[in-house]
């Protein structure tokens, strides 16, 4: 192990204190956190982003489906917080909600979609509890990618199912994501 950094001096000192590993949802509610994290059953759990290639993939997917707000009537939104159940707030990577929305600060009312961009941190067991939260709440455009091998995912009651299509789509409406242009950015290297 290498050398321990000093923090005897003054200028070195945490900006933060450390993130208890367990809280009350009312603590959880009124702290800030950057990056975001979740808050499950009395524990915080922390999200994998910061990556380029994590970063590169969820601009894509906000410009692509950002561009086409007004005509969709809905509001696109990065890392916001939702309540999925009374002691479970998630923060998605994406999450598209009517325009018409009631304005409140946490979401609670089911988003048309919620995306995900998968990092090589992260395990099946906490996607599939993710998922499923998103799932249980009542989104049934749960959209996932995986930068690194340029595959699309969605996930219903059955699992998740590795999408072939050119596009994801909402169905009964208009809205879509092109499953190529969400990867743009990180073929642009």
């Amino acid at each position: 192990m290498g050398p321990l950094l000093d923090m005897s001096f003054k200028g070195l000192q945490s900006a933060e204190d450390p993130i208890p590993l367990f809280m009350t949802i009312e603590e959880y509610l009124y702290s800030s956190f950057r990056p975001d994290i979740d808050f499950v059953d009395g524990m915080v759990e922390n999200r994998n982003v910061g990556e380029f290639a994590h970063s590169s993939v969820l601009g894509e997917a906000m410009f692509s489906l950002g561009k086409r707000e007004k005509e969709w009537g809905v509001q696109v939104l990065p890392t916001c917080r939702l309540r999925v159940s009374e002691q479970r707030i998630r923060v998605p990577d994406v999450m598209v909600i009517r325009a018409d929305h009631d304005g409140e600060q946490i979401v609670t009312k089911a988003p048309i979609i919620c995306i995900e961009v998968i990092s090589p941190d992260d395990t099946w067991r906490r996607l599939r509890t993710l998922f499923e939260d998103f799932w249980s709440m009542g989104v049934r455009n749960i959209w996932a990618f995986e930068p690194e091998a340029r595959l699309a995912h969605r996930f219903d009651a059955e699992g998740l199912h590795r999408v072939r299509d050119t596009e994801l789509r909402v169905s009964s409406t208009e809205i879509s994501l092109n499953v190529a242009d969400v990867f743009r950015g990180l073929d642009a290297e």
